[in-house]
């Protein structure tokens, strides 16, 4: 199970960990929860105002961003996580705080 949390506070925040063993080997849920997270991770290291921090690493993903004009991004990726979440329930778990 990948168990995401978000929340919107001073700052932006976006933990993932756990692994979604949807299948071993070829794991789609796995790639694709990946690929959206280092899609945000990418694009803020390259605007970086060094306002945040981005740790990532094999089952386990930190984004926390200071600057909350950046919502809109976390936003379209958390819109992209819960699509995942919602056909593969057993698989991704979102939590909003």
């Amino acid at each position: 199970m990948i168990n995401i949390t978000f929340c919107k506070s001073k700052s932006l925040y976006l933990k993932a960990e756990g692994h979604a063993e949807f299948s071993m080997g070829d794991d789609i849920v796995c790639a694709a929860v990946s690929t959206l997270i280092e899609t945000l991770a990418s694009y803020l290291s390259q605007k970086s105002n060094g306002n945040g921090s981005i740790t990532l690493g094999k089952g386990y993903a930190e984004i926390i961003d200071g600057d909350l004009q950046d919502l809109p991004f976390f936003e379209i990726i958390l819109h992209g996580l819960t699509l995942i979440s919602s056909e593969y329930p057993k698989n991704v778990k979102i939590t909003i705080l």
